[in-house]
């Protein structure tokens, strides 16, 4: 008959033996890296997909110490680990590089009889090709925000300076219009029409160049709480004349209160707005802006019955300079919708738009209902 003690410590053995034979069993049935750790960091047992990647023999590496197997960060890093799950008994997520392979690490405790941590198993899946491909995202993302600010500083100065000699020529003209209309010919008269109306129309493209330039600058984006009913109502202060002009019938449902930056809000309403009166069809324009909140954010409306806009156009409407009909037939310089797309955009939104040609057209945009203010 066995002894009390030996029987004790022998079923204690048998259930340690089948315990790290089960362990073992499910760390051979993963594809991915699996090891068995002791407590102290010593590995017990691993499989032999984690051989492979370690570049090793299932013999060289079982009952050697992670700091004898991996480098020195890696098992440093590890070793913090194991600690922390020895201590708390919670599983613990990881990631580490090896040479030129990222993982993702998943370490699990085992306990003993007592309830205390006696094994630890761990689980590495190579997550080597969507962490380049996120390194590769990152460094795209820093390298665009790098040329855009470098386009913007480059818009910003050219218009500048572009400025003072444009007005000059277009001062010069103007008054070379004025005192010699007629006194040459009618080619004459003719060809200086076209001098000013193209620095006219330059004016127009460098004065919208530099609004949008400045679109997301830090001194302009300054973060508020902003009445947008506020906002409408100096929009249709400003533009009075023009409304007046065409007879339009303006209809603004109670506007919500929203964090951003008046001026970006103002300019974005009066490019609707403006966008509207311009593309009217023959009949009394009628616009109708509202907002109305979907989840996390407000969705802002501004519709009209206007001519509409023919679907092969929706890919370009939004796009700098783009224009749908010629000068003669609507002024302007096909900017102001991209100025609009940016400001929704910098304000973490979308812009989109509906319509029937012949019709009408209503554009819409997204606004956090929540911003930081």
């Amino acid at each position: 008959m066995i002894p009390t003690n030996d029987a004790r410590e022998r079923k204690e053995a048998d259930q340690l033996i089948s315990s790290e034979a089960t362990v073992k069993a499910l760390l051979n049935a993963s594809n991915e890296s699996a090891f068995l750790y002791s407590n102290q960091g010593y590995i017990l047992t691993l499989n032999e997909t984690a051989a492979q990647r370690l570049n090793m023999k299932l013999e060289d590496i079982i009952g050697r110490h992670v700091n004898e197997v991996f480098p020195l960060d890696v098992a440093r890093n590890r070793m913090e680990y194991i600690s922390k799950l020895v201590e708390t008994g919670e599983p613990v997520k990881f990631q580490d590089k090896r040479d030129n392979l990222y993982f993702d690490n998943s370490m699990f405790p085992i306990l003993d009889q007592d309830g205390k941590v006696e094994m630890l198993a761990v689980f590495s899946h190579d997550i080597t090709e969507h962490k380049l491909a996120e390194i590769q995202i990152l460094r795209q993302k820093e390298e665009l925000e790098i040329s855009n600010k470098e386009l913007e500083q480059f818009a910003y100065v050219a218009s500048h300076d572009l400025q003072e000699p444009l007005r000059k020529i277009a001062s010069f003209i103007t008054l070379l219009e004025r005192r010699y209309k007629g006194a040459i010919d009618a080619d004459a008269d003719r060809y200086i029409h076209y001098v000013v109306d193209g620095a006219t129309r330059m004016q127009g493209l460098i004065n919208d160049l530099l609004t949008y330039s400045r679109v997301g600058k830090q001194n302009d984006v300054e973060q508020t709480i902003v009445d947008c009913n506020q906002v409408i109502s100096h929009v249709l202060r400003d533009m009075e004349h023009a409304i007046n002009e065409n007879s339009a019938q303006i209809i603004i449902d109670d506007l919500p209160n929203i964090c951003g930056n008046s001026v970006q809000l103002r300019q974005l309403f009066m490019n609707l707005l403006s966008n509207a009166l311009k593309f009217k069809a023959q009949r009394i324009p009628e616009i109708h802006i509202k907002a109305e909140q979907q989840g996390a954010v407000y969705v802002f409306s501004v519709a009209d019955n206007g001519i509409g806009i023919e679907p092969e156009y929706k890919e370009r409407i939004f796009q700098m300079f783009q224009r749908l009909h010629t000068k003669e037939e609507y002024p302007g310089t096909g900017i102001g919708l991209a100025v609009c797309k940016k400001i929704v955009e910098l304000n973490g939104g979308q812009i989109w738009f509906e319509s029937l040609y012949g019709v009408g057209t209503v554009f819409h945009f997204s606004w956090n209902v929540e911003g930081v203010c």
